[in-house]
Parts: structure tokens; C-alpha cells; sequence
């Protein structure tokens, strides 16, 4: 008997890979709030149009919150230099550390499907607001 056994096509860092390349495409400077986006991202987990991403991210209930966890991409990112990490006030945020340039170049390595997936995706978290502040994406001013 053979088990045939392979990867998923997109691996929970490889979400964040190209969730943080579509942000930056995106024409923003961006900050992510760890919790946040955790938490919004497991409304999406069931929709059909953004299963395809969520394959190899697992989703967590308690009896506070539901979330899908990504701390195992969330710590490869800091590792690789995608993601740099602020802490402080009891959040924990992350600034994307990549330029256009290198954005466009990891968003080739996905397929169409997972591109346009994405760009809605991340269109949903930047039309959602929690207290009046926005979710997940937050603009930035460049220091000089």
C-alpha cells in the first residue's frame, strides 16, 4: 500500500509571504496587529472564495476568542527579515520589510488564482474597523 503524501499549495508562511507582497503592491505602508488580523481572518476562513489560502492554517477556538493561528509563520517571517516586530502597550505589531521590488517578486511566485484571492482578501481586512480604528491595516508616515 502506498500513502501518497504532499504539501499544501499554500503553506501558512507562504500566506503570509504573499499577504504581506499584496499589502505593499497595494501602495501601503503598512503595519500589522498580530491580533487583529488573527482574529478577522478566521470570519474568512469558511468563505469558498479564500479556501484556497487557508489550507495549511489551522483555526482555534476558545472561550474569548476564535483566531487562526500563524505565530509559526509569524516567527519564520522575523527570521527571514519579512517582518519586523514592535512590541509594546500589550500589542504586538509587525512592519513589512520589503520594497515593491521584492514584493512583485514573491507575488510571482504564486498562481493567478492565489493572487486575485489574496487582493480581495486584503481588501475585506482593510474595509473592516475595530474602535474606530482600522482592523488590521495601518498607514504609516515615512521618517525623512
Amino acid at each position: 500500500m502506498r500513502i501518497k503524501c504532499s504539501k499544501p499549495k499554500i503553506s501558512e508562511y507562504d500566506f503570509l509571504r504573499l499577504l504581506s507582497s499584496t499589502m505593499i503592491m497595494q501602495k501601503q505602508n503598512i503595519i500589522i496587529r498580530k491580533y487583529d488580523l488573527e482574529k478577522k481572518l478566521y470570519d474568512f476562513y469558511d468563505n469558498p472564495d479564500f479556501q484556497l489560502l487557508f489550507e495549511d492554517i489551522c483555526r482555534k477556538k476558545s472561550i474569548d476568542n476564535n483566531y487562526v493561528d500563524l505565530n509559526t509563520a509569524f516567527q519564520s517571517a522575523i527570521t527571514f527579515g519579512l517582518l519586523i516586530l514592535i512590541k509594546g502597550n500589550g500589542d504586538i505589531r509587525f512592519i513589512i520589510n520589503i520594497t515593491e521590488e521584492e514584493a512583485t517578486k514573491i507575488s510571482s511566485e504564486f498562481n493567478p488564482d492565489e493572487i486575485i484571492a489574496m487582493n480581495k482578501l486584503c481588501n475585506k481586512l482593510n474595509e473592516v474597523k475595530m474602535n474606530d480604528k482600522p482592523l488590521v491595516l495601518t498607514k504609516f508616515k515615512k521618517m525623512h
